[in-house]
């Protein structure tokens, strides 16, 4: 269905932080750290591995790729999330936005809902 080479890209490439900006998810900067609002638990308590690319919720203890952020986000499958990664990467900065700063508001629209 996908590339391997693809998907690779688009779970260790797309810039964790500059997604969730994009995706317009809430973030704060505390003790020089970048938290956001897990989008499962809801809670101001997941964070950046910004080595790893990868972040993490210290209150409900998930876990997330660029994938599977987006699948959490907007509550879609993984076929769903990689169309809909597909479809923005070319809208992601080249350069890391602030933790506070520029995001945009996204809809998911109907072309990502498949059954």
């Amino acid at each position: 269905m996908f590339e391997t080479q693809r998907l690779e890209y688009l779970r260790n490439r797309i810039n964790l932080k500059n997604l969730a900006s994009h995706l317009g998810i809430q973030m704060k900067v505390k003790d020089n750290q970048c938290w956001f609002v897990c989008p499962k638990c809801l809670k101001l308590k997941a964070s950046f591995q910004i080595n790893q690319n990868l972040a993490r919720c210290w209150k409900c203890n998930t876990r997330y790729n660029s994938i599977e952020l987006v699948m959490a986000h907007f509550n879609i499958n993984f076929r769903q999330a990689v169309m809909f990664l597909i479809d923005q990467e070319r809208q992601f900065p080249e350069k890391g936005y602030p933790c506070l700063g520029h995001h945009l508001s996204l809809s998911l629209t109907p072309q990502y809902i498949m059954k």
